[in-house]
């Protein structure tokens, strides 16, 4: 259970940080270069023991994985940063966490699973939450804008970036449940590797797209982020080969949503409007019907 626990504590402190030094940031691209950094240095490190240079059985499939994953890591994280700017850190953090919606609809639509009925009301819960959360009043948001910095409900394509933020962030923990699953587990730190130096190099050519200069600030921010992002990957996966996935989804979840909320709320002073708790509680009531086996 330490290992879950070291998960969430991982999660939430990712989205604090971008949130602390957000005004700071000027390229992003450099961030997460310095993020990818960390997280590539210290999956090499911790790979030495198990030797993680070596091909095993499982090597390929970590690869073939790791490198789509690598991918959605870094468009999880421009998504995740531009949403705490636009939206605030609460419904940031709520829509990412929301995105174990999408692994279960895979499952029923790419792989003919039946969903069961509690399944199914999870979803229905969910998409409603959604729903909610965006049919802010207008009063609300305007005397939300006077109070604090970031928007309190989310208006026109901010709604959209929620929603892909989901997506994405949804994709990017199937990727890693996939490994588990149809991978070898022993090859764990292989996929953690070839993950982060895709993701790596991904921010690399991403930031000689977009022109942007060296800057030692946003480096050195990206580099504090690595270090929750890398433990946060590590110890879900550690999580997983230590208990039983209908244990550590709904806990990881759910104590992530609540947590980032409450920072949002007692740290940096973001607004719960009546519409953004009762879409929290609809969440959280998903996220428990969308985990449960009977």
């Amino acid at each position: 259970m330490i290992y879950l626990f070291l998960a969430i504590i991982s999660s939430v402190s990712i989205s604090v940080i971008l949130r602390v030094f957000d005004k700071k940031i000027e390229n992003n691209m450099i961030l997460f270069a310095g993020n990818y950094v960390v997280c590539t240095v210290f999956s090499a490190i911790f790979g030495l023991s198990e030797n993680v240079f070596t091909p095993i059985e499982g090597t390929t499939t970590a690869a073939i994985i790791g490198l789509i994953s690598g991918v959605f890591y870094l468009m999880g994280f421009v998504l995740l940063q531009v949403n705490i700017r636009r939206n605030g850190i609460m419904l940031a953090g709520l829509f990412m966490r929301l995105g174990v919606l999408v692994p279960l609809l895979m499952a029923i639509v790419f792989f003919k699973e039946r969903p069961q009925v509690v399944e199914i009301i999870g979803i229905i819960t969910a998409i409603a939450a959604i729903f909610v959360i965006n049919l802010e009043k207008k009063a609300d948001g305007d005397s939300s804008v006077e109070n604090t910095e970031v928007t309190a409900g989310p208006k026109s394509k901010a709604i959209y970036l929620l929603l892909l933020l989901l997506i994405t962030g949804g994709l990017t923990d199937s990727f890693a449940n996939i490994h588990d699953k149809m991978g070898n587990r022993a090859c764990s730190d292989q996929y953690l590797l070839i993950t982060f130096s895709v993701a790596l190099l991904s921010s690399i050519v991403m930031a000689f797209v977009k022109k942007q200069s060296f800057r030692l600030t946003d480096f050195t921010i990206g580099m504090f982020v690595g270090f929750p992002n890398y433990f946060c990957s590590r110890f879900l996966l550690l999580s997983l080969s230590k208990l039983k996935a209908i244990v550590v989804y709904p806990v990881y979840n759910i104590a992530t949503i609540l947590l980032i909320s409450l920072c949002g709320i007692i740290v940096f002073r973001e607004k719960l409007t009546r519409n953004r708790l009762i879409g929290i509680i609809m969440v959280l009531a998903a996220l428990v019907l969308l985990n449960i086996k009977i």
